[in-house]
């Protein structure tokens, strides 16, 4: 079996923008797929990014801070996708795998 390295490069790219269908139920573990799909597209030499892709990862990652307000010091880091924001505060917590990701 010969390995489709044009067919994994683009199974990468696309998660870095939008999961597929298939993997919709994962959102949660966004911050980890990107990490991954990262790390993969590097490990392929096919990482491409221009300057404003890369502020949007950047941008996105820091946008999953959930930061102190004196009343959450034990809830603060990063949480895996923005599917729980501040609109559901018992949800808007960090997780620690995202956090040390």
């Amino acid at each position: 079996m010969e390995f489709e390295r044009a067919k994994h490069v683009k199974y990468l790219n696309r998660c870095l923008g939008i999961l597929p269908q298939s993997s919709e139920s994962h959102d949660t573990n966004r911050m980890t797929i990107c990490f991954f799909a990262l790390s993969g597209l590097d490990l392929l030499d096919a990482l491409k990014l221009n300057e404003t892709e890369q502020k949007a990862i950047i941008d996105w990652i820091y946008a999953q801070q959930v930061e102190p307000d004196g009343e959450n010091a034990n809830q603060c880091g990063f949480r895996g996708s923005p599917t729980a924001t501040e609109s559901a505060a018992s949800f808007n917590s960090s997780h620690i795998t995202m956090t040390y990701t």
